[in-house]
């Protein structure tokens, strides 16, 4: 009796270990798209199983990503994690030992991997030590041709009583509750100093296109609240994807992620009116007064069905991971705008109603326009530029209309503009010094602003299109630097590179005119 006992003791104690390994045996699946979150993983009691020529001691996770269109680049998003680790990856066979390895700190980061078209990829996290951490996987899936017209549409505030009762006679798109309990303004917030649950609920429509709204900011007055804290996700009322939180202390923004990478807001069309946007804070109320419990409540759209000629990359983006799909080549200039109110300003909108920005190389110079449709109480307006999009120059600074009902035009020439893809955006000032910003619009400019390349990813070709293409020669390099000998094809306008025999993964191509430099841009080439 007492060896049966042993025998069942040691079978259940191996088959515990086994179920806790991550190996090519067990790895766990994921799919790229749409992306979701694994919240709470670990490498703890995984047992050391990356592949020998990756290797580094410690216990490891095996993630089998599952991509049936194939994929040219994978996104990997990691976020609190608590101790270094690091990401390796292999395409088609889990243990090849064929690896790209990428170092990593603990907390959170965003990597971006270039690989061939597979429809496997094995990410393995390799720590020396047990950390846990959450982590969200994406790709670059292909592109596509499109060109659409002006789909926009007449986004803005619902004024049609979508519910009751309303918060401001003035402003009845929009409706404010305090622990459960509709306010009117001037809100009753009670008992003072005890925390409690501010919820903002905003009307919008678009009854005639398909933008929609994509960020949402909060401005709290330090007067009136305290130990201001929102939920960091929550899930998406119309489209597919998660609002998204950031900020801290007494300002907060939702932006939302669309769960296909594709930069839309939270909305798909229908419904096209009473469109409910409703977010909730804990808070700490410490006053009644109206003015001092006042917050500035600003929608922003994404600009979505924008005109658009050009080709786009498809896939998913990792959460939190925005933006990690970009156009190929085309274009259409952003159109994204704000609308805003506050709880205890009944004025109405923001000091400006932005129809459109854009910008675009002009010859030897960048002209950036942008038109209003309103303005209230606009003093001037600071057009910025940047090249990472996260530091900003001041170019010039624009007077505002101060009050108008009319459509007003803009226009500014950037005369030394950046080499390069640059960003311009504008900050919008109002005569007490409010500030608001508009979207970035990117900008190509220098020797290869007037050619166009395409497709990327290439599979079978590249044409690169463009004037003089005649007297410009092409150079395709690896990502080891070796030159690839590629046959071609000239025409008056359009230079065509023949991919026969080029494997898939990344390569550089570089062009020159009369032996000069002319420009140079990173293709996928698809495995075939």
């Amino acid at each position: 009796m007492k060896k049966i006992i042993t025998f069942v003791s040691l079978y259940f104690c191996f088959s515990y270990l086994v179920t806790a390994q991550s190996n090519c045996s067990n790895p766990t699946s994921v799919n790229i798209c749409p992306s979701t979150i694994l919240v709470g993983e670990t490498n703890g009691g995984k047992g050391d199983n990356a592949p020998l020529a990756c290797n580094k001691p410690g216990e490891d996770v095996v993630y089998r990503l599952n991509a049936p269109n194939g994929a040219s680049q994978i996104f990997v998003s990691v976020l609190n994690a608590t101790g270094p680790f690091t990401l390796l990856l292999e395409p088609l066979n889990c243990g090849s030992g064929s690896c790209v390895s990428k170092s990593l700190s603990s907390g959170n980061s965003n990597t971006t991997f270039g690989v061939g078209n597979f429809n496997t990829y094995f990410v393995w996290v390799d720590a020396a030590t047990t950390i846990t951490y959450d982590i969200s996987f994406g790709g670059d899936t292909g592109s596509v041709y499109i060109s659409t017209p002006d789909l926009r549409g007449n986004i803005g505030f619902d004024g049609s009583v979508c519910d009751t009762p309303i918060f401001n006679v003035t402003k009845p798109y929009y409706q404010v509750s305090y622990n459960g309990v509709k306010q009117t303004n001037p809100m009753t917030l009670a008992p003072l100093f005890i925390g409690g649950t501010i919820c903002s609920k905003t009307f919008i429509k678009n009854t005639t296109g398909i933008e929609g709204i994509k960020k949402v900011d909060f401005d709290f007055n330090p007067a009136g609240f305290a130990n201001v804290n929102g939920p960091p996700i929550i899930a998406g009322t119309y489209n597919t994807g998660t609002w998204i939180a950031g900020g801290s202390g007494n300002h907060w923004t939702y932006t939302f992620q669309d769960a296909f990478g594709l930069g839309r807001g939270d909305f798909t069309g229908v419904p096209n009116t009473c469109l409910t946007y409703e977010f909730c804070f804990s808070v700490i109320p410490l006053s009644n007064n109206p003015q001092l419990t006042n917050v500035d409540v600003t929608l922003h759209t994404d600009g979505f069905g924008t005109p658009f000629n050009g080709y786009i990359s498809l896939g998913c983006c990792p959460i939190p991971f925005t933006n990690c799909i970009s156009n190929l080549s085309g274009g259409g200039a952003s159109s994204s705008s704000a609308i805003g109110y506050a709880f205890a300003d009944p004025g109405g909108p923001l000091p400006i109603e932005l129809i459109d920005f854009n910008a675009f190389a002009d010859g030897s110079k960048v002209t950036i326009s942008w038109s209003t449709a309103t303005e209230i109480n606009n003093d001037y307006f600071t057009l910025q530029r940047s090249d990472d999009v996260l530091n900003w120059s001041n170019l010039v600074q624009i007077d505002g209309a101060g009050n108008s009902s009319t459509t007003l035009h803009y226009k500014y020439d950037d005369r030394s503009p950046l080499d390069g893809v640059s960003y311009y955006r504008l900050r919008q000032t109002d005569f007490d010094g409010k500030t608001s910003f508009s979207n970035a619009v990117s900008v190509k400019f220098g020797k290869l602003s007037d050619v166009v390349i395409y497709p990327n990813p290439a599979s079978d070709f590249i044409i690169v299109k463009g004037k003089e293409i005649e007297s410009i020669h092409f150079y395709l390099y690896n990502d080891i630097g070796t030159q690839i000998n590629c046959n071609s094809t000239k025409h008056p306008d359009e230079l065509k590179i023949d991919l026969t025999g080029v494997a898939g993964g990344l390569y550089l191509l570089v062009l020159k005119k009369n032996n000069e430099f002319t420009g140079k841009e990173k293709i996928i080439v698809r495995g075939k």
